[in-house]
């Protein structure tokens, strides 16, 4: 990749290095980039391998550590033979309110969904999330959801079909489908529940993920309701390289310091 703009330039944050330190370099150069991140820099291209080398006067070892440590963490993803990247996403609260769209909004990527169905199924299975049984109608939407051009997740959502047909012809090729239930439906989303895991996509599933391998990938199963009404049970697949979540437990300010700091 080439040199780094000179917006994500100006953000940078710039600290020498210590070799003298008992901190290891990787360490320290995992520290300086965080920083730089959260300062909102690197989001016209992470600077190269060589690039940190000769930033840094450091080897190519612990610059390859330092990401490698980041890349686990979910601030950045790298793509064999294009480079290291970084991750469109914020640090997400574990069992609190987010919105997928707005979180690539923020990265300062554009975000869409390519809208694989909107229409009245009629159900194969049970699915208790929200009362219905095999052989009842429903709404069903299935979207792709790509932040600029990289395909980051696949949501499958079930509503009630008299939900569902209220915005039967709205163009959900963009934006939360929470916001489109306000507007059209009248219904607020104000709480839920989401259970999360590991899995391994069915090869379908791997291509509309545009993963070049069978990797794992976070599963997730959402209940959500308005008031003491289930408006939506939700099905969701997602590249962890794209995505990561933060549990909080303990005070607002252990929070502040955890995402902040």
């Amino acid at each position: 990749m080439g040199g780094i703009s000179s917006s994500d330039r100006a953000r940078e944050v710039s600290i020498e290095l210590d070799s003298s330190s008992s901190e290891p370099l990787w360490s320290q150069l995992v520290q300086v980039i965080t920083r730089s991140l959260d300062a909102g820099a690197y989001r016209d291209g992470f600077p190269s391998e060589h690039e940190l080398m000769q930033r840094h006067k450091i080897s190519r070892f612990t610059v390859r550590e330092a990401i490698r440590q980041l890349t686990a963490q979910g601030r950045l993803y790298s793509v064999q033979g294009k480079g290291t990247f970084v991750s469109p996403w914020q640090d997400h609260l574990f069992a609190s309110s987010y919105s997928v769209a707005k979180e690539i909004a923020k990265s300062g990527l554009v975000e869409s969904s390519v809208v694989l169905a909107q229409a009245v199924v009629r159900l194969d299975r049970d699915i208790a999330g929200i009362g219905a049984g095999r052989g009842d109608e429903v709404f069903f939407v299935e979207r792709v959801r790509k932040a600029g051009n990289e395909v980051v997740a696949i949501n499958r959502s079930w509503f009630p079909k008299d939900v569902g047909v209220r915005f039967s012809g709205v163009d959900l090729s963009s934006g939360s489908i929470y916001e489109v239930l306000e507007k059209h439906c009248d219904v607020v989303i104000t709480g839920g529940w989401e259970r999360i895991r590991a899995t391994i996509p069915a090869e379908s599933d791997r291509i509309l993920l545009e993963l070049c391998e069978n990797l794992p990938v976070l599963s997730l199963e959402r209940a959500a309701y308005s008031g003491k009404t289930a408006v939506e049970w939700r099905e969701s697949l997602v590249r962890d390289d794209r995505f990561f979540l933060l549990a909080q437990w303990g005070s607002e300010v252990w929070h502040h310091n955890a995402v902040n700091g």
